[in-house]
């Protein structure tokens, strides 16, 4: 990853609030803390908390696109700038999942 790519990633909020993010941490410890007394357990319990992480990030991306859509929205023909500013939206989000 280049100096640009960290920078980009650096400037940009996390994709999970702080609460999320520890919520998440918690639950885990707490998951690995179960391992040896119920490893089955353990695992099916880790699958639903990776897609509930998930989840939460499609509801973050679903925030983000409809706050873009919204900059072009209501039957208002786009700019090629709103286009382009728009696009660069996209960029810094998809840098953000890279970052994962």
């Amino acid at each position: 990853m280049d100096k640009d790519h960290r920078a980009a990633f650096a400037s940009q909020s996390p994709l999970l609030s702080r609460e999320h993010r520890a919520a998440f941490n918690d639950q885990w410890r707490a998951i690995a803390a179960s391992f040896e007394r119920s490893p089955r357990a353990a695992v099916e319990d880790a699958d639903h908390l990776v897609a509930q992480t998930i989840a939460r990030l499609a509801e973050t991306f679903t925030q983000e696109r409809a706050h873009l859509e919204a900059r072009w929205g209501h039957g208002v023909e786009p700019t090629h700038e709103d286009l382009r500013q728009t696009l660069e939206a996209y960029r810094r989000f998809l840098l953000r999942l890279l970052a994962i």
